[in-house]
């Protein structure tokens, strides 16, 4: 909830879980990711900026749904290096030039 300024820090060590049962609660998921707390505090909120969402981003996985890749992995440049199933589908939406990458993420076309 970014609407509202209630926040609470916490503190801990994370760990990353390839193998979780509770990856089929999330589409897409390819971890669980488990915080053991050490420390928990409330956060003042003086210092949170007030958002407010306009639209879900088409990045959010959705069951059934085929997501978009990320921009920067449609980058010419990086096209060596990403995993193969990502340069495939950077193929078919079409790969970016750095000028073209550019112009997208300054107009928010991203």
């Amino acid at each position: 909830d970014f609407e509202t300024p209630h926040r609470l820090r916490v503190q801990g060590r994370a760990t990353f879980d390839r193998e979780s049962p509770l990856l089929k609660e999330w589409v897409e998921a390819k971890y669980v990711v488990r915080v053991e707390i050490d420390r928990v505090w409330v956060n003042c909120p003086r210092y949170i900026h007030r958002y407010k969402r306009v639209e879900q981003s088409k990045y959010v996985p959705v069951a059934e749904k085929e997501t978009p890749l990320a921009l920067w992995k449609r980058l010419d440049i990086v096209q060596e290096v990403i995993p193969d199933s990502e340069r495939v589908q950077a193929k078919k939406e079409g790969i970016v030039s750095l000028p073209e990458y550019e112009k997208k993420v300054a107009t928010g076309d991203n």
